[in-house]
């Protein structure tokens, strides 16, 4: 009885069609190819900010289950300052019981967090961190492209950069992509403390600065949206155009420095950072006692 039954199991199982396995992840994505809009992956399709994407490194190896799983590393370069880069990561195969889950869609000591499902067979969530741009000992030699591609096209790179990670998987497929951003593109200042808990970007100390937390507050908004795109790419139904990343194609939508904006002004952001949760009410208030005791 039991050898039929585990005969009738093998009928059944080779009867079910899966998709074709890619034969590699990598392979159509050569250094120095350049993306606009999305990238194609074997199963999924993964949305690009606007702007020229190069890629500037890639690489792939067997995971523990025997399937075949891949990085690629993007930059856009604008008037020979890096503007950002992209990280992709995902698999050429499909799985069959879902996939290991990310702690980095649990983490809450962040900008924002905004955690859909923790679960093996269906994990959806990103957050919104600043990185101190400094290679670590654990860093891979496709992800060194991050250091090693300013330095040898006599480019900076910024003390920190800002980024939006974004993770989404169910019983088959996954895709883990974070979209770095400099902010020293957009005008901003940087960090005059390099230690990551120091840092100026910190979720601690981001409310002493409005021209910070005002970008990390258009940087929330870009990633809701993105975040809509990112489902639709794991479906393939991405729509004809990228979201604007904020602050490249909006310039006159920054706001202005501290010492140029009224009291008004000040008061109106600050109520801007506590709506979106950037702030906490302690902040606010202190904040907000400050500018009208200013007046």
């Amino acid at each position: 009885m039991r050898s039929l039954l585990t005969a009738a199991l093998c009928i059944l199982a080779s009867a079910i069609n899966y998709p074709a396995a890619a034969d590699s992840f990598i392979a159509d994505h050569p250094v120095a190819k350049i993306y606009e809009h999305s990238l194609k992956l074997p199963f999924t399709t993964v949305p690009l900010p606007e702007g020229k994407w190069q890629v500037i490194s890639t690489e792939q190896s067997q995971n523990n289950n025997n399937m075949t799983v891949g990085s690629i590393y993007l930059v856009r370069v604008e008037n020979n300052v890096i503007a950002g880069y992209i990280y992709i990561g995902g698999s050429a195969d499909l799985g069959r019981t879902g996939w290991e889950l990310d702690t980095g869609c649990n983490r809450n000591d962040v900008l924002f967090q905004q955690l859909y499902s923790y679960a093996q067979y269906d994990e959806r969530c990103w957050i919104l961190n600043h990185y101190v741009m400094t290679r670590g000992p654990n860093t891979t030699k496709a992800g060194s492209a991050l250091w090693d591609f300013p330095a040898n096209n006599n480019l900076a790179l910024p003390a920190n950069m800002l980024g939006i990670f974004m993770r989404w998987h169910d019983r088959q497929t996954f895709n883990r992509v974070t979209y770095y951003f400099n902010p020293e593109f957009e005008g901003l200042p940087p960090s005059q403390q390099l230690d990551w808990r120091s840092s100026d970007w910190h979720r601690d100390r981001i409310a002493q600065s409005p021209e910070r937390a005002a970008y990390v507050a258009k940087l929330k908004a870009w990633g809701e949206k993105q975040w809509q795109l990112f489902e639709l790419g794991m479906h393939n139904k991405l729509p004809a155009s990228p979201v604007a990343v904020p602050g490249t194609t909006a310039q006159t939508n920054t706001p202005p420095p501290a010492e140029g904006r009224t009291p008004t002004e000040r008061l109106q952001v600050l109520k801007q950072l506590f709506d979106q949760k950037l702030i906490t009410q302690e902040e606010y208030d202190r904040k907000k006692a400050e500018v009208i005791k200013s007046m």
